[in-house]
């Protein structure tokens, strides 16, 4: 069981990802559920099928009584995940997963290959250049180690916004909106919200992006252009 603080990380409804998900999906996977709240609130708002995927085992057992079904196992263990999923599906998740395994990539383009020719991927990943880790580098001469949040101790791998972007080229998948959380530090006070004024200057967008949440499609689903980070 996660600690307390992870905890609170890991589950409850997450509204930046819960409003990234079309209200036309009906056959969603959730990899990485936590206790099911998000999938839950998918279900009671557009009647969707949820399936999720979970590592810790007490969450797992919560999310079984949010979800439709629920898949126990470790990602790193993809072949025995995979063989126990029933997509195609046309939406998929992974909503702070992805840094927590030692082959995202793999990962990735393995899930998506059940994933609908249509259908959506939304991954959200926290952004490792943020000013926090400048300053703690550069300025501390230490590699930031927290319990939770973007410098969480537990992440294997680390992602910026360019390797956001190889990430999902890997997969054949193109961006269709980014959207950027900005603040100037992870914790909850006031100033944080100065971060949305002056977030925008193309010089300070990447350095106040605390996590970046991308909605991408197979590259075969139509023409559409490619979104990039603004």
């Amino acid at each position: 069981m996660p600690s307390a603080s992870r905890y609170s990380s890991y589950t409850g409804l997450r509204p930046e990802i819960f409003r990234s998900i079309g209200r036309d999906r009906r056959s969603v996977l959730d990899v990485g559920c936590a206790n099911g709240a998000l999938g839950e609130a998918v279900k009671q708002r557009q009647g969707a099928r949820v399936t999720g995927v979970e590592y810790d085992e007490q969450l797992a057992r919560e999310a079984t009584e949010r979800l439709d079904r629920v898949i126990t196992g470790d990602l790193n263990q993809l072949p025995e995940i995979l063989a126990e999923l029933d997509g195609p599906y046309d939406c998929m998740v992974f909503a702070d997963v992805l840094e927590h395994i030692e082959d995202p990539w793999s990962c990735l383009t393995a899930f998506t290959e059940h994933l609908a020719p249509h259908g959506e991927v939304i991954v959200s990943l926290p952004n490792v250049g943020h000013l926090s880790t400048l300053t703690a580098v550069f300025l501390r001469r230490t590699w930031p180690r927290r319990d939770r949040g973007l410098h969480d101790s537990t992440h294997l791998r680390w992602f910026a916004r360019n390797d956001v972007s190889a990430l999902l080229a890997q997969a054949s998948l193109r961006p269709v909106s980014w959207k950027r959380s900005p603040r100037f530090v992870d914790a909850p006070v006031a100033w944080n919200k100065l971060a949305l004024l002056v977030g925008w200057v193309p010089g300070l967008r990447d350095l106040l992006t605390y996590q970046f949440v991308v909605v991408a499609r197979p590259e075969a689903a139509g023409r559409a252009a490619v979104v990039h980070p603004g």
